[in-house]
């Protein structure tokens, strides 16, 4: 069990954390803050690449059928847990941390809910590009976020 009050959660969106200076950055990034968990989205890693930060365990869900997305999900070593397999949905990562007060909590990344490269001057942009013409998919949302309650729920 661990024996935290609370987590440090980082989430970045990396636009590829392929090159060594944006490794760097995010290393320095972590040592900062401090984080707990590192949560990453649009990694653009492939499997020939490595991701490793010094003290965390990396899981990673990479796209494997076109460029970019791809996700992964950096824990400090002293937290426990088991990593959550999830092969039915793809780019999508998760850990289950058993808590101080025994209760259990499921972190997930995952990355192919939307685009979120969409500006729309109705969601208080300056303007308004291609991408944000363009309505959401709110059928496909739902049903990701449907299939990891479901996972979720069977843990």
């Amino acid at each position: 069990m661990n024996k935290f009050n609370y987590f440090k959660i980082l989430h970045l969106n990396c636009q590829s954390i392929i090159s060594y200076s944006k490794k760097i950055h995010i290393s320095n990034l972590i040592n900062e803050t401090n984080c707990d968990v590192l949560s990453l989205n649009e990694t653009f890693l492939k499997k020939q690449h490595n991701l490793y930060f010094e003290g965390y365990v990396t899981l990673r869900s990479d796209r494997t059928e076109k460029k970019g997305g791809g996700t992964a999900l950096c824990i400090k070593k002293s937290i426990n847990g088991p990593h959550i397999k999830i092969d039915n949905i793809p780019e999508t990562v998760g850990y289950k941390i058993k808590l101080k007060n025994g209760n259990e909590l499921a972190l997930f990344s995952h990355s192919s809910i939307g685009d979120f490269d969409a500006l729309n001057t109705s969601w208080f942009c300056p303007t308004t590009n291609k991408k944000g013409k363009q309505k959401p998919n709110f059928k496909q949302i739902t049903r990701s976020f449907n299939k990891l309650r479901r996972r979720c729920k069977a843990l």
